[in-house]
């Protein structure tokens, strides 16, 4: 079956690559981290073609055990480029959504009437794998930015999303939570310019020209101190304050308790308010999201709690 592209055709990466050093080939710059249980391969091409300068074909491998994997073109995630995939509704074939990275917050869908990507008949869920092989057309330049084609050192990032939480949707929109872990590499895009027919390369392995970054752990912490505080509160701190009335009658101590709690509410209000911030709560319409509003409306009833136990 011929690509949808097929004058300007990708060949067929016949196995996705488990682990390896990052590599660079002829027609084609290649990055393998060498995560044995968390690997991600990402090799680009540059066709060349004066008829379309702006075009680079692409190729992406990541464990499907994460809710989404992701590549940028940038040093950081600020102004970057990232061509980000999760699974669609159908659980067989996937979204790829390219972004733009405002800062160390969830990147933001970029729709661009130039831009288009075209993907293969091979990208796909395979082998308990993301499998992505497409081409990415007038891609270079971006909102933010632009890929220089030319450098030898292309600054890039990774990152995968956390394996607790399961992403499907076909929305090219579709909210991400925050990475489990993410990384830094470089890339050669001299090497990568060249016949598309040879890309990508059966050969990943012997070639020096991409190096590998360092690989950062994440966890969002916040969310778990939010969830602990609320509650925390609610369960434990609340009920004792309510005992040292009823049952002890201390009303001191109830007091002290009481206030304790909504202190701690607070901090928990706060906690969410901030983590809300590093996602798109705001939809293209202006309206809040209806989560963050719940989120609100759960943190003022567990506020009051305290007083309508107390009688008040």
């Amino acid at each position: 079956m011929q690509p949808k592209w097929s004058t300007r055709a990708l060949a067929v990466l016949a196995t996705p690559l488990l682990t390896a050093n990052p590599v660079a080939a002829s027609g084609a710059a290649t990055f393998v981290s060498s995560d044995s249980d968390n690997n991600l391969t990402f090799s680009i091409n540059i066709p060349g073609n004066p008829q379309y300068p702006n075009d680079f074909a692409f190729y992406l491998s990541a464990p499907h055990d994460n809710s989404w994997v992701g590549v940028g073109f940038g040093e950081e995630m600020k102004n970057a480029f990232m061509l980000i995939a999760y699974t669609s509704k159908n659980d067989k074939r996937l979204t790829l959504s390219p972004r733009v990275g405002n800062g160390h917050v969830e990147p933001s869908y970029y729709k661009n009437n130039t831009m288009s990507i075209d993907l293969n008949d091979d990208t796909g869920i395979k082998d308990g794998r993301y499998v992505v092989h497409g081409l990415c057309r007038n891609c270079k330049d971006y909102i933010s930015g632009s890929i220089d084609f030319n450098s030898t050192e292309q600054p890039m990032i990774y990152a995968l999303g956390p394996d607790q939480l399961y992403l499907s949707s076909n929305a090219k929109d579709a909210g991400l939570r925050r990475h489990d872990y993410f990384g830094t590499f470089t890339m050669n895009l001299q090497a990568a310019k060249g016949d598309p027919a040879q890309f990508p390369p059966k050969d990943l392995f012997h070639s020096k020209d991409t190096r590998i970054g360092e690989k950062q752990n994440d966890h969002e912490y916040s969310s778990s101190l939010h969830a602990i505080a609320m509650a925390g509160t609610f369960v434990v701190i609340f009920p004792v304050g309510v005992f040292h009335q009823k049952v002890l009658r201390t009303i001191r101590w109830h007091w002290i308790t009481q206030a304790f709690g909504v202190i701690v509410v607070l901090v928990g209000a706060g906690l969410g308010l901030g983590m809300s911030q590093t996602y798109n709560r705001v939809n293209n319409e202006g309206s809040v999201n209806p989560d963050l509003l719940a989120d609100l409306a759960a943190s003022l009833n567990i506020t009051t709690a305290p007083i309508k136990l107390s009688g008040w």
